[in-house]
């Protein structure tokens, strides 16, 4: 995937669309403070203190490994605490293996099945790395439905670039997913 040049502050996300999920909700609150918290990768590719403390060190990943899928798991436990409920997705270091948890809960719907009520704030999209088939996979958190092609969601580990010359990128972004793109593997949901 190429890095998007986005030197354009954005506000902090301060009103979030309701989920039809307690948990749903709780992860996207969750991923919203992520996001809000401005963290960035420092000192190498997916390195800097706050993505190895949160995001890799209680999944027991290195730093400098991927973490969209960690960004995911630590939003996750997040929600079990400030809930109470017990997730039926555990999370993981990998997206394809969050993706067969989600399958495993029978909470999966493959990409060919998505009607937008599966297009709900909180749930997790995922897609493949390159071909649709490849070893790969990102997760993103839906925010919202942008249209009738699009969604907005919040993800970890997306390249969003900050500063060209440095390579700077956040940690955590705002982003928008086409739905027609060929990478989508499909949506999990929390209930």
């Amino acid at each position: 995937m190429e890095p998007d040049t986005d030197r354009s502050p954005r506000p902090p996300i301060t009103v979030l669309p309701p989920s039809p999920s307690v948990f749903g909700d709780a992860v996207l609150r969750a991923m919203a403070r992520f996001l809000n918290a401005g963290w960035r990768e420092h000192g190498g590719m997916n390195r800097g203190k706050e993505i190895e403390a949160v995001f890799l060190k209680p999944l027991g990943l290195a730093a400098g490994q991927p973490y969209c899928a960690a960004t995911l798991a630590a939003a996750i436990r997040s929600a079990e605490a400030e809930t109470g409920l017990r997730s039926p997705v555990r999370g993981s270091a990998g997206a394809l293996a969050t993706m067969a948890q989600f399958k495993a809960a029978g909470l999966w719907t493959p990409i060919r099945d998505v009607t937008p009520a599966h297009l709900v704030p909180g749930a997790a999209l995922i897609s493949s790395r390159g071909e649709p088939t490849a070893a790969q996979g990102h997760v993103a958190v839906i925010l919202e439905p942008v249209g009738e092609h699009s969604v907005g969601c919040i993800e970890g580990n997306a390249d969003r670039v900050i500063e060209p010359i440095s390579g700077e990128i956040y940690a955590v972004c705002q982003t928008e997913r086409r739905l027609d793109d060929p990478r989508l593997l499909g949506v999990g949901r929390w209930t």
